[in-house]
């Protein structure tokens, strides 16, 4: 363990045990941390990173903290711990607040560092502009590989999502709960994975982890790199998020326009809770980029969580 780090136990934050009643994963947790039975838990919720990470006034930086996770082998003996420590995971992934995760592997200990800032738009737009092949390793050889099937034709113009919906519980995993997003000019010089129109009949799909969070964000990005919330749009639309779809519909337009492109279609991944905030959109929807038909995911169909 480096020098200097306070050590955490991950009990402290979310106490492991039987529940009665399931509580909601997407509980809101800005203000006390979630707790799987309802008993209180203690609140080290302590700021690491940036600014906030400064200890009280004209004392310094406050030490840096790490969250000690169950050690695997208990994790893999015991559901209970298996579920703490994914729930663990998930609180621990705010950029703005996330600490550092330890735990141990036998006679080691894996230590996972906090999800990184996200990308600045010009940041984006410098990596998504570089000469990519954009094809699948030569390892694969000729294999049929359905995933690159699924994305060939597609531009990504988002990179995570924060809608911790069950249905994309794994990007939201891998790309982070805060959104980064190029800009339109980047969206249109990005090719997709069949460079040339004509493989797929001037058919272009624009999405990500999800298809309308498009420069979405947090009203207020102090209240932002603080919040432990795991999601903003359930129970209810946080209070602090934009919905403006304006500028996604002025990005659709504009690929609507690029020479070669004769449709823009979406087929999935429309959050239709934060669709209904803006009536332009959805007019914009399904009067130009819907092909056949849109896929509705599991929590816009349902009350609650599928208990499965």
């Amino acid at each position: 363990m480096p020098q200097g780090w306070r050590v955490v136990d991950s009990t402290r934050i979310d106490r492991p045990g039987a529940v009665e009643t399931p509580r909601s994963p997407y509980e809101d947790t800005t203000n006390r941390p979630g707790c799987s039975n309802g008993a209180p838990v203690a609140n080290d919720f302590a700021p690491t990173r940036g600014a906030a990470a400064q200890g009280a006034a004209g004392r310094g930086p406050a030490a840096p903290t790490v969250v000690r996770l169950p050690a695997y082998e208990d994790v893999v003996r015991d559901p209970v711990l298996y579920a703490h420590a994914s729930r663990v995971l998930h609180l621990e992934s705010n950029p703005g607040n996330a600490r550092p995760l330890v735990q141990r592997h036998g006679e080691r200990d894996v230590w996972l560092n906090p999800p990184p800032i996200p990308l600045t738009t010009r940041e984006m737009d410098r990596v998504y502009e570089l000469p990519y092949t954009r094809r699948p390793h030569p390892a694969y050889g000729g294999a049929r590989i359905p995933a690159y099937e699924m994305i060939r034709f597609s531009v990504t113009i988002l990179r995570g999502c924060f809608g911790a919906a069950r249905s994309a519980r794994s990007p939201s995993t891998r790309a982070g709960s805060s959104r980064a997003a190029p800009s339109p000019r980047s969206c249109a010089r990005s090719k997709p994975c069949g460079t040339r129109f004509r493989l797929h009949r001037g058919r272009l799909g624009p999405g990500g982890p999800t298809a309308n969070m498009y420069r979405l964000a947090c009203r207020e990005p102090r209240i932002e790199s603080s919040c432990r919330r795991l999601s903003c749009v359930y129970p209810t639309l946080c209070k602090n998020l934009g919905t403006d779809h304006g500028p996604l519909i002025r990005l659709y337009r504009k690929a609507r326009a690029l020479p070669g492109v004769k449709k823009v279609l979406i087929a999935s991944g429309v959050r239709y809770d934060l669709a209904v905030e803006s009536p332009e959109y959805v007019r914009e929807l399904v009067t130009h980029h819907v092909g056949g038909y849109l896929k509705i995911a599991p929590e816009h169909v349902q009350p609650g969580p599928s208990p499965t």
